[in-house]
């Protein structure tokens, strides 16, 4: 008897190889096409900035606005506003992400004569806002000096440990200020340029108040902010002003 024979089975997939194929072909042909970057994350390609417009940031309400008595993230973002480093990060459009590159801010530059003496030199012209008790006058050697020995003696600051290689700072004269350190310590200029606890402070704010814990501050326009050719410049144009004397905005 004659056994009928079963049909060939026909796959309805795609096989191994096929799918193998189509991907490589994709491949060459992505790999051919040209890169592009979005126009929404690099501002240089938008044009040079403008005047005016509506930023919206979203902020946080800091626990105070003492640098040496918090660390939190609310506090210092503020007063990234509304104070100054003597050095900084490098910013911009064309700074690459993870580039950590220290430039000058208040200062307008440094040298390092020995291993263990680094000395900076401050931007001349550089005033607080015209308001008591500090009445616009100008940021000098004595402000840094002041900033950093509270910084260094603090109690409460538990960011002490980030100077602790510095042995003493100086003022050389009304724009010069040196930092000793008890040995060699490359990374200064780097903890200097941090973002956090390392702004600028008037002392006769600290010596009228006792701390700037000021819970208060307004944002206005500053239009005679000192840095006009720095590329922070338009952010800066539109720093903080407290609305207490209490508050020592650069």
């Amino acid at each position: 008897m004659d056994t009928p024979q079963a049909p060939p089975r026909v796959s309805q997939g795609v096989r191994r190889r096929d799918v193998l194929k189509a991907g490589l072909v994709a491949g060459v042909t992505l790999s051919a096409w040209p890169l592009s970057r979005p126009p929404v994350l690099w501002g240089a390609e938008t044009g040079p900035p403008k005047h005016g417009g509506v930023l919206r940031v979203r902020g946080y309400d800091p626990p105070h606005f003492d640098p040496h008595l918090v660390i939190s993230f609310k506090t210092n973002t503020t007063l990234s506003f509304t104070h100054s480093t003597l050095v900084r990060y490098k910013v911009g459009p064309e700074i690459p992400p993870g580039t950590f590159t220290v430039e000058p801010h208040v200062a307008a530059r440094w040298e390092e004569p020995d291993d263990t003496t680094y000395i900076f030199h401050l931007r001349h012209g550089v005033k607080w806002h015209n308001k008591p008790p500090l009445h616009g006058r100008e940021l000098v050697a004595d402000d840094v000096k002041f900033t950093f020995d509270r910084f260094r003696t603090e109690p409460g600051n538990v960011l002490r440990f980030m100077l602790e290689p510095v042995e003493r700072v100086e003022v050389m004269d009304r724009y010069t200020v040196k930092f000793v350190l008890k040995e060699p310590f490359v990374w200064l200029v780097h903890m200097l340029a941090n973002p956090a606890g390392m702004w600028i402070i008037a002392p006769e704010v600290v010596e009228q108040f006792g701390d700037l814990k000021n819970p208060r501050v307004l944002l206005v326009r500053v239009p005679s902010c000192w840095t006009t050719t720095s590329p922070m410049s338009r952010r800066c144009s539109n720093a903080t002003r407290s609305i207490s004397s209490q508050t020592n905005r650069i």
